[in-house]
């Protein structure tokens, strides 16, 4: 046979070219996602002496959780929820409602399975244990891992935000405050740094 050679392998085709900008073209600045973030505010818990009493379990302990029905589904689903506690923990029974609310410590627990993240604690029943229940009612929401604002356990951590509770949720910024209008009748002498009162007559029930 013959010799052959064979021939030189085709080269690639060339890519096409870059387009180039024109000069001076601007770069375009891609548009901001906003941000967005879901919160639930769901008002007064005032927890009369008949619910605690529903709320009793048969080992003795208490679970408030199943109160909330179909709306803990709507409460999980917030990116940040928040009610306001009308009442005191001080840990000492008899669970009492009006004219003094007295809850037991599981209610803090339950609200934190049930989804809140944010406890209010300036209302006209925020005196109800005196200043030692304030303290306790913070200890046991820090406990539960719970934020609160509006009571503080002393003039330094009142002093800290200014009385305001700044929370980064979903990269926004959101400052609660939360005041009353009075303190049940009861006076915050010498602890006047306790409780957030935006009425100077707080001794007053403003009916």
């Amino acid at each position: 046979p013959e010799n052959t050679v064979a021939p030189p392998p085709s080269a690639p085709p060339a890519s096409p070219a870059a387009p180039t900008e024109a000069p001076g073209t601007p770069t375009p600045t891609p548009e901001p996602t906003p941000s967005v973030a879901e919160l639930l505010f769901a008002g007064d818990l005032v927890i009369h002496t008949s619910l605690t009493d529903d709320a009793e379990t048969e080992d003795g302990s208490y679970d408030f959780a199943p109160m909330f029905g179909d709306a803990a589904e709507l409460v999980a689903s917030a990116d940040y929820a928040t009610c306001c506690l009308e009442a005191v923990l001080t840990g000492t029974p008899p669970w009492t409602g009006y004219p003094l609310f007295n809850l037991p410590d599981e209610i803090a627990y339950s609200l934190a399975e049930v989804g809140f993240d944010l406890v209010n604690t300036a209302s006209n029943h925020a005196v109800d244990g005196r200043q030692a229940g304030i303290t306790r009612t913070l200890d046991v929401l820090d406990a539960a891992g719970l934020d609160h604002v509006g009571t503080y356990r002393s003039q330094e951590e009142r002093d800290e935000n200014s009385g305001i509770l700044v929370r980064e949720i979903n990269g926004i910024s959101v400052a609660f405050l939360d005041f009353t209008y009075g303190t049940n009748a009861i006076p915050v002498d010498g602890f006047e740094y306790a409780v957030n009162v935006y009425n100077h007559d707080y001794m007053t029930t403003l009916v």
